[in-house]
């Protein structure tokens, strides 16, 4: 261990920067983010205000999901769930999606959570009963996971194929390393 003329502690391969780069690099960052986050909301502000209109309309529950949906795609997490609890007690896919940004977060009890609850709605949705699977798989309740696998596998046979991983129990890390699985799709 070393320590910096800052009195910071560090391995002693650690790779130290200069301080001026550190404060340029504190003073770059908020800047960035803030142009970062005016890009997204003027590339998102056309199809976010036929939306909003779609709503006003009365078209209340695909647009809501629809926003929330254009709002996660582009990193708007917290706005993407705001939308999508304002109809989740109406709409199997709010929850999904819900469930699949929390699962995102590595949020599974969570994630797990919304994803029953849209089965509890809809109880052959093949899109909850994935994420049911791959959250029980990562809280490596590993036949839980396998038993909604098996039933996610007698509704869509592409699904079964494309996450067979989550049949084999503690075997899904090799799985994922191959490629195989990943997260569910916002709908």
């Amino acid at each position: 261990m070393k320590t910096n003329r800052n009195g910071v502690v560090a391995a002693d391969d650690a790779v130290w920067l200069p301080v001026e780069v550190t404060t340029l690099c504190d003073r770059l960052l908020p800047r960035y983010c803030r142009s970062m986050g005016t890009f997204i909301n003027r590339s998102i502000y056309t199809r976010e205000q036929q939306q909003l209109a779609r709503i006003r309309r009365g078209d209340t529950l695909r647009a809501v999901n629809t926003l929330g949906v254009l709002h996660a795609r582009h990193g708007l997490y917290d706005r993407a769930a705001e939308q999508f609890k304002r109809i989740a007690t109406r709409m199997p896919s709010a929850r999904v999606n819900l469930g699949n940004m929390a699962y995102q977060r590595q949020g599974y009890c969570g994630a797990l959570d919304y994803f029953e609850r849209a089965l509890a709605m809809e109880a052959n949705n093949t899109v909850a009963l994935l994420g049911v699977a791959m959250a029980r798989n990562q809280l490596q309740d590993y036949d839980a996971a396998a038993g909604a696998y098996t039933r996610l596998a007698s509704l869509d046979g592409e699904l079964e194929e494309r996450y067979d991983y989550l049949a084999r129990g503690g075997e899904s890390d090799t799985a994922r390393a191959s490629g195989r699985g990943g997260t569910t799709r916002v709908t």
